[in-house]
Parts: structure tokens; sequence; C-alpha cells
């Protein structure tokens, strides 16, 4: 599994870390503070393990302007076929940074063209006997 990014610009190089959220968000609503504007605030971000899973799906350095992939780690593959099984548990990813917030700009689902928004591809295969 592939998680496929667009970098738009970069002023520093943070190193970005892709974790799958444990819990519902409301997209028109959320904010550093809350998930959703009837949930009660938990304090500003995720927290690892209440917020977000606590391991990492994939991580990475946008070293320059472009398509990224980010390779999902074992993790990352865990949740993804969790989702499959169980598809109320998907909530998406959250990206984090270690570094300045503003050091990388990402296009969004929201960009004008279509296939320059994030997606997940999946590489199906079949169990062979």
């Amino acid at each position: 599994a592939v998680v496929a990014i667009l970098v738009l610009s970069r002023f520093i190089i943070p190193f970005f870390a892709l974790y799958p959220l444990l819990r519902p968000w409301v997209e028109e609503e959320a904010t550093w503070l809350q998930a959703a504007s009837r949930a009660p605030g938990r304090g500003p971000g995720t927290r690892a393990g209440v917020d977000r899973a606590a391991q990492p799906a994939g991580g990475f350095h946008p070293s320059e302007k472009g398509p990224l992939k980010i390779l999902l780690n074992a993790a990352g593959l865990a949740a993804v076929q969790a989702w499959i099984r169980a598809p109320a548990v998907n909530h998406g990813f959250v990206l984090t940074s270690t570094g300045s917030s503003d050091g990388v700009h990402f296009a969004s689902r929201e960009h004008a063209e279509t296939a320059k928004r994030p997606k997940l591809t999946l590489r199906l295969a079949a169990r062979g006997g």
C-alpha cells in the first residue's frame, strides 16, 4: 500500500510521520483543538494511543517539490487491513511533523486538479495455494 502526495513547496526539510487516526472527526469542524464541534476538547493536536496510533504507518523527508510516494510499513498495512475488515474504524491518516508547521506545503483533497490530490493505492494479491 502506498500513499501518494504532492509537495507544492518546501522551506525546510522536517521529518513527517503518517499515523492512522483512532477516533472519528468531522472535516468541516475539525480544528487544532477538537475533532468536531460537538466533541469535547482534548487538548491541541493528536495524542499517541488516544487520537492516533502509537506507531507510525510510514515516514518521509520531502527533499524536493513534486510527487512523493510513502510506502506503508507493517503498522500501516495492518491499519489498512483493519479498515477493509471493518470500514467503520477507517478515520484516515494524520501527518505529523517534527519541525516547523510552515516548512512544507502539500496539495490537499480540495486541490483544483483531481490528479494532484492525495490518494491511497492498494495492490491486491490473491492468496496462492
